[in-house]
């Protein structure tokens, strides 16, 4: 039975450079419990699919993330970014 609790969607997250102040913004999948973002795919997503349509979807969820707050990856998580 699946859990009406838990699920992912694709969010921008913001990462450190790891010799700068600066970030740099990446896609990932978020997964939440609760309505609470508890993880994310350690690696950018890719949209690499066996059929057209599959990618058109995946697509509009990407584009949906520009929607929401951007999250910090890594220690901050999930914290919102804020731009300077």
């Amino acid at each position: 039975m699946k859990n009406k609790n838990s699920y992912w969607n694709c969010r921008i997250m913001a990462h450190h450079h790891s010799n700068s102040e600066d970030a740099y913004f990446a896609i990932h999948e978020i997964y939440y419990e609760k309505d609470i973002p508890v993880s994310y795919t350690e690696n950018a997503v890719a949209v690499v699919f066996e059929e057209l349509s599959d990618i058109s979807d995946y697509l509009d969820k990407m584009k949906l993330a520009l929607s929401k707050p951007v999250l910090w990856a890594g220690e901050k998580f999930p914290n919102e970014y804020i731009a300077k």
